[in-house]
């Protein structure tokens, strides 16, 4: 009266394509968020005061990322930064660690919904984390042989954080891109100049 009715071999090939089916779409979708968060645009919270006025603690923000070029110019689909310009500036964690190191927090970070973190928990909260800061001049720096672009960089208000305030000289290869918009609070959303 219960037994189970037994499944015919052509509806476990209709499932099995199912599922198949369902796992290319969730590849697919993964493939186009890697995509567009690596040449349209990135979603950060903002940490902390020290862009104050124009930036506070729990925004959020859009961020055009800039990629590399010839290791002196930094692109992106918002065009070169420029003086004024708000950035997103990396820590140089991406220089002395790993790759793969980089790539297995990465994954977590997407994975977790940015909730876990292997290097947060190893180094600290703050480590391999980018800082939001304006562009206060673009110079060019030459030695005997060779020129480069620096960029030199400030946050917005003076605070007690040393390391965080005042001027800053990067290169390039630190600027990650360009905060655009700021999409949260509801209250102040609008183009970040």
């Amino acid at each position: 009266m219960f037994a189970k009715r037994p499944i015919r071999y052509a509806e476990k090939i209709e499932r099995k394509k199912a599922r198949n089916r369902i796992l290319i779409y969730i590849t697919v979708f993964i493939i186009l968020c890697i995509i567009i968060r690596t040449f349209i645009f990135q979603t950060w919270k903002i940490r902390g005061d020290l862009m104050k006025p124009t930036l506070r603690d729990g925004d959020i923000v859009i961020v055009v990322p800039c990629l590399l070029f010839a290791e002196e110019k930094s692109i992106g689909i918002a065009g070169l930064p420029k003086k004024g310009d708000v950035v997103l500036v990396g820590d140089g964690s991406e220089f002395i660690l790993p790759s793969i190191a980089m790539i297995k927090d990465s994954v977590l970070r997407f994975i977790t919904l940015q909730k876990y973190s292997l290097l947060a928990t190893e180094f600290g909260k703050t480590f391999s984390l980018p800082a939001v800061m304006r562009i206060q001049g673009i110079q060019q720096e030459k030695n005997n042989l060779k020129t480069w672009t620096v960029f030199k960089l400030a946050t917005d208000s003076q605070g007690d954080n040393f390391s965080m305030t005042g001027s800053q000289i990067v290169l390039p290869s630190r600027i990650k891109g360009r905060v655009v918009l700021r999409i949260w609070p509801l209250a102040r959303i609008g183009k970040v100049q």
